[in-house]
Formats: structure tokens, C-alpha cells, sequence
């Protein structure tokens, strides 16, 4: 699905409550994480693993039926994956997320827990969802 078709859905789940619409992981990550961004502004390793997550997430067809605060819960969940390996604000490929370096300093000893996971390929395992859900308590529920 194209970008434009991307957008209707979500504008049609927003537009009306209780309404749903299909999604599948791999069609939000593609219109959620901008990997040139990624690429020009990570260090080498941060983007290897913005790009390792990025490309998992592309394997997930599953369709998730989702009204709109469903939609907006799984675009945080998926991006707390992603903030775990690297600050997100920085490759979201918007400017409105600046204000969230200053939560920054707070994230260091996740994301070096989250590097020792990653090194030993340990990605949606227990170990990474147990600490996904620590960070995203802490750094992403609504």
C-alpha cells in the first residue's frame, strides 16, 4: 500500500471512533521509521541496528485490526523498539519529536542493556520484550 493509502486509513480510524481498519506491522514501520535520516544521522552501529529491526519488522504480515487509539498504541509500541537501539527522534523524519532529547540521559542504560541483547541476537525474545516493556512503561505509554 502506498503512502496515500497509508494516510486515508489512518484519517478514516481518526475521523469516527470505534472505527477500525486493517494494518500490518510492516506497513507502519514503513511509514513510521525514515531510514535516511537513520543513515545520515546514527553512528554506523545504531544504524546497522535501526536497519536490522526495520527489516524484521518488514517480514510481519500479520493484519491487526485497529481503531485509532489501537493504531496509535502499536505505532509506540513498535517505536519503543526502535528508540531501544537508537534515539528515535533523530530518524522519525519529523522535527515535532525535538523536545525529546531531553528525555535522553534516561535512556542510556536501557539502550546498553538493549546493545547486549542485540550483540547476542536475543531480539524479540524474552530478555528484549521484558526489557521493551520496562522502556516502553517508562518512556512511551500514553
Amino acid at each position: 500500500m502506498g503512502l496515500f493509502g497509508y494516510i486515508n486509513k489512518v484519517k478514516r480510524i481518526q475521523s469516527k471512533a470505534g472505527l477500525t481498519e486493517y494494518f500490518t506491522p510492516a506497513e507502519i514501520v514503513v511509514h513510521i521509521v525514515n531510514l535516511w535520516d537513520a543513515k545520515q544521522k546514527l553512528s554506523s552501529h545504531e544504524f546497522f541496528c535501526v536497519n536490522v529491526l526495520y527489516e524484521l519488522f518488514k517480514k510481519v504480515d500479520k493484519e491487526l485490526c485497529l481503531t485509532f487509539d489501537g493504531y496509535f498504541g502499536a505505532c509506540n509500541d513498535i517505536i519503543a523498539h526502535f528508540d531501544l537501539v537508537a534515539p528515535y527522534y533523530q530518524y522519525c523524519g519529523s522535527d515535532e519529536l525535538s523536545m525529546a532529547v531531553l528525555f535522553e540521559p534516561g535512556k542510556i542504560s536501557y539502550r546498553e542493556r538493549a546493545k547486549k541483547l542485540f550483540d547476542k541476537k536475543l531480539i524479540f525474545k524474552e530478555e528484549w520484550m521484558e526489557l521493551h516493556d520496562e522502556f516502553m512503561e517508562k518512556f512511551w505509554s500514553m
